[in-house]
């Protein structure tokens, strides 16, 4: 699980957008660095600078807001990424949505 990392994205309290990964999660503090240059919040765009900044890979890595998802799994995604969206601290990855490498960015 060390590998595991989570962005959340959170404004006025509330979760926006939420990129979860199974591999090289400790890079997340360089993606949040590289958004924060746009910042860009669209599922599709942060997905393309999560692999771009080694946060994850094609096969792990899902990035979605309350009504986008973006991934290349190619699986279905469970439910608790809907379900325990709004809690910037669950990781929807784990029944018991534990992440070693989380970063919550409260954004304007």
């Amino acid at each position: 699980m060390a590998t595991q990392g989570m962005l959340s994205v959170v404004r006025n309290g509330e979760v926006i957008l939420k990129a979860v990964c199974g591999c090289n999660g400790s890079n997340v503090e360089k993606l949040k660095k590289s958004l924060e240059e746009g910042p860009i919040l669209d599922p599709t765009l942060v997905h393309e600078k999560c692999l771009e900044n080694s946060f994850g890979c094609p096969e792990c890595l899902v990035v979605m807001s309350h009504n986008r998802i973006a991934s290349e799994t190619g699986d279905e995604i469970g439910g608790l990424y809907t379900e325990k969206f709004n809690d910037p601290k669950f990781n929807p990855r784990w029944d018991r949505g534990t992440v070693d490498n989380l970063c919550i960015w409260e954004v304007g």
